[in-house]
């Protein structure tokens, strides 16, 4: 980030997470999901099924992010 209010890669990740904790995904996923390293009593006790659990989360992190964007077009289109 060379320019003042730049853009980093590391920003996507950071809006991602955000964006799936409002969204309700436990943190073990959002961590799976996004690469990181399970932390604390989680490496040992949550292991994530990649084939349904990830799934699972990542469908209600896009359904809720469908929900907020639907809402923002019909808020431009009532507001002008």
């Amino acid at each position: 980030m060379k320019v003042k209010g730049g853009f980093v890669f590391r920003d996507l990740r950071t809006t991602a997470d955000t964006l799936m904790a409002r969204a309700g995904v436990p943190d073990v996923y959002r961590r799976a999901l996004l690469g990181h390293k399970q932390k604390g009593m989680d490496r040992h006790y949550v292991h994530p099924d990649f084939d349904k659990d990830l799934r699972a989360a990542m469908g209600k992190y896009t359904s809720w992010l469908d929900a907020e964007l639907e809402g923002a077009r019909e808020a431009k289109a009532v507001n002008g």
